[in-house]
């Protein structure tokens, strides 16, 4: 008579079928996914991270100087690199009502080039959408008008994973604390071709509170088949290619 295994487990084959049929019930079924742990200890903040204080009587380029917590090295361009500590996205600060673009030139968490035009802020801050592992340009597309306009890093941090969907995030871990973090994420914009005003190709999250070079971040992410079975792409598991 014919039959098959009973085994369908996660993992390889453990057993054959008796004989040939297009069934092989005794293959199993997985890989099904995995879990993948996001974990990192973020700096606090800097307004002025990458660009001090300073004004543009036309448009050009801000000055770069690397401010706390930046690292200056040398990007697969050949550009001065102005690198955080962890992928994060820019803020862009100012006293004044700025109308000019804020254009981020730099590469992100796979070192691959990406940019993006972020809206001047009014007499406020603002944050960018794209998490950036460096950063080598910040042109500016007008004068500004504040005469205290800087750039620096958000608490606003990449994930190393693309997140189709929110609820494949599991659980987030932050400061210690046991219940679950309320703070905000974005899922993967997976728009294509990608701009520079889409958002990022992986997602971000924010924690509830500041960070503060103390305050852990452990988030656990489910992998779908698309990013850890048979049938993998670097698409599905890193996202589309930034632009």
């Amino acid at each position: 008579m014919t039959h098959f295994s009973d085994d369908l487990y996660l993992g390889a084959a453990k057993s054959t079928p008796t004989v040939s049929n297009p069934n092989n019930g005794g293959l199993g079924i997985g890989p099904l996914g995995r879990i993948y742990f996001w974990n990192i200890i973020p700096l606090t903040k800097q307004a002025q991270g990458y660009a001090a204080n300073q004004t543009l009587g036309a448009a050009g380029n801000m000055v770069l100087a690397a401010g706390t917590g930046i690292t200056v090295g040398t990007d697969p361009g050949n550009h001065t690199a102005y690198s955080p500590d962890v992928p994060r996205t820019v803020s862009i600060t100012s006293n004044g009502n700025e109308t000019a673009t804020f254009t981020v030139s730099g590469y992100d968490y796979l070192g691959q080039p990406q940019t993006e035009a972020i809206a001047g802020p009014n007499n406020t801050t603002v944050y960018g959408k794209k998490a950036f592992k460096s950063i080598w340009q910040i042109a500016v597309s007008a004068a500004t008008v504040g005469t205290a306009v800087s750039a620096g890093t958000s608490d606003i941090f990449g994930i190393p994973i693309a997140v189709p969907d929110l609820g494949y995030i599991q659980d987030i871990g932050w400061a210690g604390v046991l219940p679950r973090d309320a703070g905000t994420g974005v899922k993967a914009d997976a728009t294509t071709p990608a701009t520079s005003t889409t958002g990022d190709v992986r997602g971000t999250y924010a924690p509830s509170s500041a960070s503060n070079g103390t305050n852990r971040l452990i988030v656990a992410i489910h992998t779908p088949v698309a990013q850890s079975g048979a049938t993998a792409t670097f698409a599905a598991l890193f996202g589309v290619t930034p632009a």
